[in-house]
């Protein structure tokens, strides 16, 4: 398959180290995705629901390092509602690193020749960590500034999830194949760290292999890649899956589970079993107490997976909160969520015999019964790329997909949505 396109699709399956060909796996609203050279299986795509049209973007991203493309408004200044809180970082459809400022600057990051997978931005000074990949056995673990420069590369091999920590301090990733280096140390499939401060690498859970019991039968191993930080970084969500071998499958995404790794002794806490779970946690989403992971479904995996539950770490029981067919018997989406003070507010889109309905950000507090609609979203998002949640709760950003794919921002006051980038976007996240 083509590399000069990254289908976000098999990213966020590769992401919990599975294909997702399980139990029918269907988008609940399906946009044509670009593809990637990877384990993951791209489920087929049907055309483009037709949505009314949002207002002229900003002009779309070309080669130049920088283009000033005025202010990401879209609608009249009385009605544009709050800005985003800050510069967003995204993977474009180059498959390289750009970055879109407050008054509407795109600047093209990196130039590699390669494509980028993932990556994070510290939260602490702003410097960005990627993963580029150079061949279906290699990719390189690279650092560089806010603006781009100062570029090192911290390893190499193959690898997966790169996520730094609240402080910003150490920055945590997967070695999902044997023969990856972090300067002269070899580093064995696991979880391993990266101090900030440019100290070592260090494994923090190492992957469980296979074996073969005394009558020649295979016991499956454990497979972990890092999914989501507790506010106060204390805790490190873990996606899980069977390791069969390095010659097996690489399994489906019906058998991902989710434990808990506690920093502080390194002891992990199975949340959901892997192995074929009924229930799956494909998007997991601490709120800001740091006991509750809220766990977000963006597209039917099941009858058995609700729309959108919660998990109480305090004993590991699980509470459903949105059914996956509501009461008008519209099939429901959440495509992502976030849990503050104001309640829990999530990304709903609907559909009825696979014809989307439409889409909406919701709140509710205690009774998700009882939802309060915060702004109706006038795309159908695209479900494989995360919200982007602004950090003080004053709106998200999300993409569109289609012929006209899209960035937009939502915010929650009132205002109306703005188109911030015109491209294909993969991961987003916001810079300093």
């Amino acid at each position: 398959m083509s590399m000069l396109r990254l289908a976000p699709l098999a990213v966020l399956c590769a992401s919990m180290l599975v294909s997702c060909t399980s139990r029918g796996v269907t988008p609940l609203v399906n946009t044509p995705a670009p593809t990637l050279q990877a384990s993951a299986t791209v489920p087929p795509t049907v055309a483009q629901p037709t949505a009314s049209p949002l207002p002229q973007p900003s002009p779309t991203l070309t080669p130049e390092a920088t283009i000033v493309s005025g202010p990401p408004t879209i609608v009249p200044t009385e009605q544009r509602g709050a800005d985003p809180v800050g510069p967003i970082y995204y993977i474009d459809g180059r498959q390289q690193l750009s970055r879109v400022a407050a008054d509407g600057t795109i600047a093209q990051l990196t130039r590699d020749v390669g494509n980028l997978l993932d990556f994070d931005v510290s939260p602490a000074d702003g410097s960005i960590a990627y993963l580029l990949f150079e061949s279906p056995s290699k990719m390189a673990l690279v650092q560089i500034d806010k603006d781009g420069g100062k570029r090192s590369e911290l390893a190499t091999g193959v690898m997966r999830q790169l996520l730094y920590d609240p402080a910003g301090t150490q920055l945590v990733f997967a070695v999902d194949l044997a023969g990856a280096k972090a300067g002269t140390i070899d580093m064995e499939m696991g979880v391993w760290s990266i101090p900030a401060d440019g100290g070592p690498a260090t494994l923090l859970l190492a992957n469980t292999p296979a074996e073969t019991a005394a009558d020649g039968s295979l016991v499956p191993g454990l497979r972990n890649a890092p999914a989501a930080w507790s506010p106060d970084g204390t805790q490190l969500l873990l996606y899980t899956a069977p390791d069969f071998g390095p010659d097996a499958p690489a399994g489906d995404i019906g058998v991902v589970g989710l434990s808990l790794l506690n920093m502080a002794d390194q002891t992990t806490t199975e949340l959901i079993p892997p192995g074929g779970n009924p229930r799956l946690c494909l998007v997991p989403t601490w709120d800001n107490s740091g006991k509750i992971v809220y766990c977000a479904t963006p597209y039917n995996v099941g009858d058995e997976t609700p729309a959108l539950f919660q998990i109480d770490l305090a004993d590991q029981t699980q509470r459903e909160l949105i059914a996956r067919i509501d009461a008008d018997e519209r099939a429901v989406a959440v495509q992502g969520v976030r849990g503050d003070q104001q309640g829990v507010t999530a990304l709903f889109s609907y559909s009825r015999n696979a014809a989307p309905l439409g889409a909406a950000f919701e709140r509710f507090t205690s009774d998700p019964a009882k939802r309060t609609v915060v702004a109706t979203a006038a795309l159908v998002p695209e479900f494989t790329v995360p919200v982007l949640w602004a950090p003080d709760g004053r709106g998200a950003a999300f993409a569109v997909g289609g012929e006209a794919p899209a960035l937009v921002w939502q915010p929650f006051d009132g205002g109306q949505p703005r188109v911030l980038i015109q491209d294909l976007v993969g991961r987003t996240r916001w810079g300093k």
